[in-house]
């Protein structure tokens, strides 16, 4: 029997296969992107595979980091297919988040922009 993608799934001889997360198709996304002090940085990845077909489980390996001095919190799994990350940030430059899923980074970087209140 030959392999057979259905939606999300790679059907084969021996039962569905999920396709992994896969960063070309996943969405970053942090805020705010503009800010006038220490605040916190909200991270979200909402994981899609190969084909861009949303996953709703969880279990891949997605990394949040950021050019500034600050360290993100570690990724929590929420187990739909979204992973989440906050950054406390303590600086005063703009700098940059970025998201890796399954060791691959998800292109664009996000930028934070800081305003000189």
């Amino acid at each position: 029997m030959a392999n057979l993608k259905v939606g999300p799934w790679l059907l084969r001889s021996h039962g569905p296969t999920i396709l992994p997360a896969d960063a070309s198709t996943s969405i970053f996304d942090a805020s705010p992107t503009g800010i006038t002090g220490p605040t916190t940085i909200n991270m979200l990845v909402t994981a899609k595979n190969i084909n861009g077909t949303p996953l709703y489980t969880g279990g891949d390996t997605v990394v949040f980091t950021t050019s500034a001095s600050d360290t993100p919190s570690a990724t929590v799994d929420n187990g739909d297919g979204t992973y989440t990350a906050t950054l406390n940030y303590t600086g005063s430059t703009t700098f940059t988040v970025t998201a890796n899923v399954n060791g691959v980074n998800i292109v664009p970087d996000i930028t934070i922009v800081y305003f000189n209140p």
